[in-house]
């Protein structure tokens, strides 16, 4: 939104109110000015408000991982003895109590602490790194499930699983744009350009390249083996979504295994059930937005929906897409990846 949308005059919309809460927050915060929206002040608010629910200044309390039989992180007023402790987990503002998913149990805000700080900065331009996440235990690890390399004193490194799903530390990398190696590098691009079996999110790079198209122009354009290879693998998947909406049912005649997902931008690996008995059907929205990135970045002249060219692509009802089952991985240019 921040990127893309800009701010937008509302002077010709009817707009009614149940009552003044909303209007009278957006004014106050500056997002609502002189019958303008301004969608990047509402981001910052948005990103503040999130931020603001997932980590806890003192004197709330921490959450501390300690041995016990469930082996669970929980709130207490002495760290002493814990494993490993943290102020980022969330709560329920209302409730005061851990909610379902995201409360720390696991420390899993804590694993994610360094990526949300460096996404919220760099949309905002404000300083969200707090309890140690922009250095030691929390950048470490998140560093190394995303490279897939747990670096041990400069002396090498334990490689990861790359099938080890990091859904959220890459969606938080390609909004922060976090290199290893430094603000300069490009090495983040060619890792997220990884066209991984089953694990493949490829939203990011287009995403990635979207927002910091200034520095990654260079070594995505046309011509170049990384932007000629991607072109037609995205066009070829968008080619696949069956005419209707993307379901599991395999007897139809419009079925494609890549677009049978709960959530293709999610969850690629989840394909639902395929008996037949309890077929799932499921939103375009995965669709439209990976289509809307995909002209953006491969064809950002004449932003056009050709109808006659999305009938033409329903002849495809059986996958041409032979190299989305191979796995093959683009490293950084030999020498210094930041030229």
């Amino acid at each position: 939104m921040k990127a893309l949308v800009d701010d937008e005059s509302l002077a010709n919309v009817p707009i009614t109110f149940v009552n003044p809460y909303i209007p009278d927050y957006l004014k106050s915060k500056g997002i609502f000015v002189n019958g303008k929206v301004r969608f990047g002040v509402w981001v910052d608010d948005i990103v503040d408000r999130l931020v603001g629910q997932m980590y806890h200044d003192y004197p709330e309390r921490r959450i501390a991982l300690k041995i016990s039989k469930s082996m669970k992180a929980l709130p207490y007023k002495v760290t002493m003895g814990a494993l490993q402790s943290s102020r980022w987990y969330i709560m329920n503002p209302v409730t005061n109590d851990l909610v379902a998913e995201g409360n720390g149990e696991d420390l899993g805000v804590w694993m994610n602490s360094y990526g949300i700080a460096e996404a919220a900065t760099k949309l905002t331009g404000k300083n969200y790194h707090a309890d140690g996440s922009n250095y030691g235990l929390s950048k470490y690890f998140f560093n190394s499930v995303l490279y897939k390399d747990m670096r041990i004193l400069g002396l090498g490194g334990l490689p990861l699983p790359d099938g080890l799903d990091d859904y959220m530390m890459r969606a938080l990398a390609t909004v922060g744009d976090i290199n290893r190696g430094g603000k300069k590098s490009a090495r983040l691009f060619y890792l997220m350009d990884d066209k991984r079996e089953k694990w493949t999110y490829e939203q990011n790079p287009l995403i990635l390249y979207l927002l910091h198209k200034d520095k990654y122009s260079h070594i995505y354009h046309s011509g170049v083996k990384l932007y000629d290879d991607d072109e037609p693998f995205y066009r070829n998947l968008l080619s696949q979504v069956p005419s209707d909406c993307p379901s599991t049912d395999s007897t139809r005649p419009d079925w494609s295994p890549y677009w049978s997902t709960t959530s293709r931008m999610n969850w690629p690996k989840n394909t639902g059930k395929v008996d037949c008995t309890n077929v799932w059907e499921y939103s375009g929205m995965d669709f439209m937005f990976l289509y809307n990135l995909y002209r953006l970045v491969f064809c950002p002249d004449g932003f056009e929906i050709n109808t006659v060219q999305l009938k033409n692509t329903r002849q495809y009802n059986v996958p041409e897409m032979q190299e989305a089952d191979v796995q093959y991985f683009y490293l950084p240019p030999s020498g210094d990846v930041k030229k």
